[in-house]
């Protein structure tokens, strides 16, 4: 080949030779695994070149010419992107970057209680804590924000922030409505709102006691059904005592606790000075046997009774003080009368015992 013809192939060749021939630079997309927090941007870069154009998955940005690009949570989350950099007339493009994106589940509250627990109303949801004091203390709840919500965490009560209420968990005193705000660590900046949870703080009208006859009785406040009741003497529950009516055996402070649909309510405390009210009815749960007898008689009563045996002649000539029993031996044989009487003095019942010879 003549040299004129060689050199105008090689003039031909040199726009192909500068096509596939490498660049002296790569551009590099930082930052390399940017993740971005909800509802916010944030911006990729790559190095100083003559001209640029960015590209989301492979495809090409109209305008997307700067040396950097802004992203956007919303729009770009789980995306590839790329840039193509010239140098010089050379054209060189990025790696692939992915740009992904924080999903968070709803800030939400879990609730718990104390020892006493809190009931919840079924018609309306809220939370009932109950005030029922005395014997049962006060329900606690306790409110706690989930995780990852665990960054600028605000309480409110009815709308209005609680000073000083910045701790995952908040211990509820009072009637209202709360919520909570919080971010995760990771975006600080993300603050979302739980829904309102809805408080009840409730004293329940106490039962009155009343004495009816030898009875003691329960009422329930107007318009409200009690139900599981207990019975207290001095503080002290007692056994079996667990229906609305109850039948005194001693003196001293009774109190009755019972339950309304959702709380403890324990009554006022009653006095009961007297048991003169028992009457008839005392008298006929109480016996004396063997009578006649040759010598010791038995005394069965459900109260703790005090025994006396007179002389025909008024005499006292047998005392005992609780008895269970009376012992007459060594008393001549003959007509005695017994007289029984319960804590508080009154008399129960008088009895003729008759005292008869040992065979």
């Amino acid at each position: 080949m003549k040299p004129t013809r060689l050199l105008i192939a090689l003039l031909l060749l040199l726009p192909a030779l500068r096509t596939v021939a490498q660049c002296s630079f790569t551009p590099t997309v930082t930052p390399n695994n940017l993740i971005l927090c909800p509802n916010s941007q944030d911006t990729i870069w790559t190095q100083a070149y003559d001209s640029y154009q960015w590209y989301k998955d492979n495809v090409l940005l109209p305008g997307a010419t700067n040396r950097y690009y802004v992203v956007d949570a919303f729009q770009d989350s789980g995306s590839e992107f790329k840039v193509a950099a010239t140098q010089a007339g050379c054209t060189a493009t990025s790696a692939n970057v992915l740009v992904d994106g924080w999903a968070f589940l709803p800030v939400s509250v879990v609730s718990r209680g104390g020892a006493t627990g809190f009931a919840i109303d079924p018609n309306n949801g809220s939370v009932i804590l109950c005030d029922s004091t005395r014997l049962h203390d006060r329900d606690t709840l306790y409110l706690s924000v989930n995780a990852p919500y665990t960054t600028n965490i605000k309480w409110y009560h009815n709308g209005a922030l609680l000073p000083g209420a910045s701790s995952p968990t908040l211990t509820i005193a009072e009637t209202g409505s709360y919520y909570v705000e919080g971010a995760p660590a990771k975006c600080p900046n993300y603050v979302q709102r739980s829904l309102p949870v809805d408080v009840v703080v409730r004293q329940p009208t106490r039962p009155l006691i009343t004495q009816v006859g030898s009875q003691l009785q329960a009422n329930p406040p107007a318009g409200q059904a009690l139900s599981s009741y207990q019975w207290y003497l001095n503080g002290v529950a007692i056994g079996g005592a667990t229906g609305n009516v109850y039948n005194p055996t001693a003196l001293g402070t009774y109190w009755v606790q019972a339950e309304d649909p959702y709380c403890h309510t324990i009554s006022s405390p009653f006095q009961l000075t007297t048991l003169a009210a028992r009457g008839s009815a005392l008298a006929q749960q109480t016996s004396v046997y063997p009578n006649p007898t040759r010598g010791v008689v038995y005394l069965a009563s459900p109260l703790r009774l005090t025994a006396t045996l007179y002389s025909l002649t008024g005499q006292t000539v047998r005392a005992a003080a609780p008895a269970t029993s009376l012992d007459l031996n060594g008393l001549p044989d003959g007509m005695y009368l017994l007289q029984l009487r319960g804590p508080d003095g009154t008399i129960v019942k008088t009895e003729k015992l008759v005292k008869v010879a040992q065979e």
